[in-house]
């Protein structure tokens, strides 16, 4: 199958995907697509990607279905207007057969930690294109110092954010096309 890396960047999650099915590396292409020639040059030397392309993913130089899978990964966020972002969507579930994985910032301290990112997502923006959400990490909130507070953090809380999207940190949205 083609895993295609929307925005890869310097290739940390084409990385990612590369080292969990290294076993069946012949079973898998991956394909990454940047704006930015700098990136792909250092996505290149991760040697992970079968193919690097340079364009932007509002207009993605693939005519059809494409990819099995797509990856969205820390990208929405940086896109100058929701509408651009919907287009984004749009282009990348055009060339997609069957998944689409998209990651972005839910929190505050996420989203105003970059000046590169400039459109806030919420929950309820991609549960109307069809993606179920999910939550990881938990924004911050203001917490007493203590083992008792960090516990309950940790191990009650975060893992609420899984099923209530709205109290993560970042969310991860997947919408299942089902096109073969």
């Amino acid at each position: 199958g083609v895993v295609l890396d929307v925005g890869c960047g310097y290739g940390k999650w084409g990385f990612l995907v590369w080292l969990h099915l290294f076993e069946n590396r012949g079973k898998c292409t991956i394909v990454g697509v940047d704006v930015s020639s700098e990136y792909l040059k250092s996505a290149r030397r991760l040697n992970v990607y079968e193919h690097l392309i340079l364009a932007d993913a509002r207009n993605l130089p693939f005519k059809g279905r494409f990819a099995d899978v797509s990856l969205v990964c820390e990208v929405v966020e940086h896109i100058g207007s929701k509408r651009e972002g919907l287009r984004l969507l749009s282009e990348v579930e055009r060339v997609t057969k069957r998944r689409v994985v998209v990651t972005t910032p839910r929190s505050n301290e996420a989203f105003f930690g970059s000046p590169d990112h400039v459109t806030k997502w919420e929950v309820g923006d991609f549960k109307r294109l069809g993606y179920k959400v999910r939550g990881v990490g938990l924004a911050a909130l203001s917490w007493k110092k203590g083992r008792l507070a960090s516990l309950l953090k940790h191990f009650v809380l975060k893992p609420l954010a899984y099923v209530i999207p709205r109290i993560g940190e970042y969310m991860v949205c997947v919408k299942e096309l089902g096109r073969g």
